[in-house]
């Protein structure tokens, strides 16, 4: 199960989160609080008020100075160069089922059940690379969150997320793509590990 392959890229992400990330990075470049401004647009056309989107961009300015190799690449979102993009919430959106929508070639957790709404409420985490990647990671500020979770990697990609225990792992997820479900059961919150392109 631990077989994996090396550092490549999973397939090129064509829509969704890693897609928004890829031509927000070029609309903006760096992440200095000056040049992320252009994102209040995009915050209006999801529906966001203007003192949401304020409060939501002060919280990213703030992670932003405490994570350098950190970009802003949406109006709730960061992405870094290891393969991740956080989505954060949306100040005061309300809780509602979404659906499953992580990018193509993507990788998405969920920190509520049903998926992240349109709403923003909740958070993701989405993986674009493959690799192991660490929760236990304050950058992400992901650690026992997921809920529930997208696997849109390329089929028959494999995926693994499971929790530390004593000298062993408790599985929370392992299987192929395309797979999705709302609800992680016994499962949520609780992962701490995520390996993509398990063989």
């Amino acid at each position: 199960m631990r077989k994996r392959s090396s550092g490549a890229s999973l397939i090129r992400a064509v829509g969704g989160t890693a897609a928004v990330a890829a031509l927000a990075v070029g609309m903006v470049g760096s992440a200095n609080a000056s040049e992320v401004r252009p994102f209040a647009e995009q915050a209006r056309a999801a529906g966001v008020s203007e003192r949401q989107a304020a409060a939501l961009q002060a919280d990213i300015d703030r992670r932003l100075a405490g994570i350098p190799r950190a970009t802003q690449t949406g109006f709730n979102q960061i992405s870094f160069p290891e393969g991740v993009t956080r989505t954060f919430d949306v100040p005061g959106a309300p809780k509602a089922a979404g659906a499953p929508n992580c990018g193509g070639g993507s990788f998405c957790m969920y920190a509520d059940a049903d998926y992240e709404p349109p709403s923003g409420h909740g958070g993701t985490i989405s993986f674009w690379k493959c690799g192991d990647y660490d929760l236990n990671n304050s950058d992400y500020d992901f650690l026992d969150k997921a809920t529930s979770l997208h696997n849109n990697q390329t089929a028959g990609t494999y995926a693994w997320a499971g929790s530390r225990n004593g000298g062993g792992w408790d599985h929370v997820y392992y299987g192929p793509a395309p797979y999705s479900t709302p609800h992680l059961g016994g499962g949520s919150d609780t992962a701490d590990h995520v390996w993509l392109c398990e063989a």
